[in-house]
């Protein structure tokens, strides 16, 4: 393996030049998590630009749950997670039943 010195000039600049991009994006997002600086775009747009801004960020446990026309799904052991949406929407695709309508 070849050591950083013996690397073209060219490569070692462009080596230290993502270094430095990448340490100045760290910096940003600390200020940022610090309430320092305006905020950074990771790659994602804004969420008015998504429309998005209506939708809340979360939502309760019982929001979840209320969800549901009537209450016709419930399950105390699924937080209120998209882990558990994705859960759901996985075993719906497998064909399982998801649950039956009591009277």
């Amino acid at each position: 393996m070849a050591t950083f010195e013996s690397l073209d000039d060219s490569i070692q600049a462009s080596i230290r030049e993502k270094q430095r991009s990448k340490a100045a994006r760290k910096l940003k997002l600390n200020e940022q998590a610090k309430g320092v600086g305006a905020p950074a775009s990771v790659g994602h747009p804004p969420r008015d630009d998504l429309g998005l801004d209506q939708f809340p960020t979360s939502i309760s446990q019982d929001d979840y749950f209320d969800a549901c026309p009537a209450g016709l799904f419930s399950d105390p052991s699924l937080i209120a997670s998209e882990v558990s949406v994705d859960t759901i929407f996985d075993l719906m695709a497998q064909g399982a039943e998801i649950g039956k309508l009591c009277h």
